[in-house]
Parts: structure tokens; sequence; C-alpha cells
């Protein structure tokens, strides 16, 4: 559950009761495991006696290298952020309105920081992708962003990371912005 806020994932109430009903079928959860360095494939298959390896890793950071500035210490992938990982400045833009922004963006928000949410999508289109990642929770978090004051910026490339601030084009009109 590394990256899921408190919020959307009670981890006493609702994580450990799943891991429970996990292991009462019988399956072994191992972690810290470290594929090709603390246990290979193979030794799976041919020592272990498994006929498949199901890798279901989660999500990782996905770092657009071709915007400039992505490298700066001040940029981070949203979960490190919520969670403390490195420090974050009182005004936050959050690049991308699908379910992992709009979380860290709300968690932020909830722990009183001011927060910018640049999307490329137009307005309709970012929420119909979000409501196929999470159809349950979608208007629920998008209800909340707006209560808590995320501002929202759609419709908005971004282009370069400065040390204090944002690039961004507009993609109907092709205009460029500065956003601190």
């Amino acid at each position: 559950a590394y990256g899921i806020p408190e919020f959307r994932l009670p981890k006493d109430a609702v994580l450990q009761k799943e891991i429970d009903e996990v292991t009462a079928l019988g399956v072994e959860i191992e972690t810290d495991v470290v594929v090709g360095r603390t246990v290979l494939i193979e030794d799976l298959l041919d020592k272990e006696g498994y006929d498949a390896v199901v890798l279901a890793v989660g999500a990782s950071p996905v770092t657009p290298r071709s915007i400039k500035g992505t490298d700066k210490p001040h940029v981070a992938w949203g979960p490190d952020g919520e969670m403390g990982k490195i420090e974050i400045g009182e005004r936050v833009a959050v690049i991308g309105a699908g379910a992992i922004g709009v979380e860290a963006a709300l968690d932020m928000l909830r722990q009183g920081r001011q927060v910018t949410i640049v999307e490329m999508a137009d307005q309709e289109t970012a929420f119909a992708t979000l409501h196929k990642a999470d159809a349950a929770g979608a208007g629920e978090i998008l209800k909340a962003l707006t209560d808590e004051g995320a501002q929202f910026k759609y419709n908005t490339q971004l282009l370069e990371i400065k040390d204090k601030s944002i690039v961004c084009r507009d993609v109907t009109t092709g205009g460029t912005e500065e956003l601190p």
C-alpha cells in the first residue's frame, strides 16, 4: 500500500482485513523481494516448483525526461511527496489529474499546502479518465479538491520546471504561461 494516503486506504481497517482474507486462502505473501537479486525467476520455476510467476509489483514513477527541469531536487513522484520522503514547500504544482495526481493533491491540501493541478486534457476528458480508474470515488475526490481550494489548469501542458516556477503551454491556443 505504498503511496496510498491513509484517507483512501485505512491500513488497519481495510488493508489488514484483505491481507488476512488472502492468506486464509493459502496464499503466501513475501515482501522485500527483489526479483533478479534476492530471488531468480528461474529458481522459482525450477527449484521452487511454481508453474508460473506473476509479477504484480505495483506502480512505479515515470518521469518524462523530455521536460526540462525534471531532475531538479524539488521535483518528486506524488507518493514520495505525500509520505514526507522529500521536503515540499507551501505551494505545490501537481502535474496530472489522474488517480495518483488527484490523491496526492488532496493529501497535500489536507497538510495545509496551496495546490494547483496542471492537466493536459480538458476537464471532461480528465474526469472521464479518473472515473475509469476510480468509479466509486472520482466525483467525491474532485468535490473535495474543489471544496478544499485546489486550483485546476486544464488544457495545460508542462514544458519546463524552473527553480521557482513552471512554464506551461495552453494546448488550445498555443500560448505559454509561467506559473509561480
